[in-house]
C-alpha cells in the first residue's frame, strides 16, 4: 500500500487540501520547451472561499470538512476513483481527529446554520 500512496501522494494531498494555490504564474517559462519548471510572479497565496459551495455547486476544499465523515469519503472517493478508498479512509480518519482547522470548520458551519439561508452566500472565510 506504501507504494500506491506514494505514486500518487500529489492526488492525495489535493483530496484532502483545505485551499486551493493562488499565483500568477509566469506562462513563459511553464510552457517552454526543456525540464518542467514552474515560475510564480508576485505573492503566492492560498484560496480559501466560502464556508458553503455556491448554490448548485458540488463542495470543494475546506467545505468539505463540515459534512459528516461518511459524505466526506464519498465526496472524495467519486472525484477521485483511482485512488484506494483504504488509504483514503485513514487519511481522512487521522484529519479529522487531529488538525485543528477540521474543528474550526465545523464550528463555522455551526454558526453558519445559525443565518438565514439568503445571507449565507455571501460569508468568505
Amino acid at each position: 500500500m506504501s507504494k500506491e500512496f506514494k505514486a500518487n501522494i500529489q492526488q492525495y494531498n489535493s483530496a484532502f487540501a483545505f485551499t486551493s494555490v493562488g499565483v500568477d504564474e509566469d506562462e513563459a517559462v511553464t510552457y517552454g520547451q526543456g525540464q518542467y519548471s514552474f515560475r510564480i510572479q508576485g505573492d503566492l497565496h492560498h484560496n480559501a472561499g466560502g464556508i458553503l459551495p455556491p448554490p448548485g455547486q458540488p463542495a470543494i476544499f475546506a467545505q468539505l470538512y463540515i459534512h459528516d465523515p461518511v459524505a466526506q469519503l464519498r465526496l472524495r472517493e467519486q472525484r477521485n476513483p483511482n485512488l484506494n478508498s483504504i488509504i483514503m479512509t485513514e487519511l481522512q480518519a487521522m484529519l479529522n481527529n487531529t488538525h485543528p482547522y477540521v474543528a474550526l470548520y465545523k464550528q463555522a458551519f455551526q454558526i453558519m446554520s445559525e443565518i438565514p439561508l439568503n445571507q449565507q452566500h455571501n460569508v468568505a472565510i
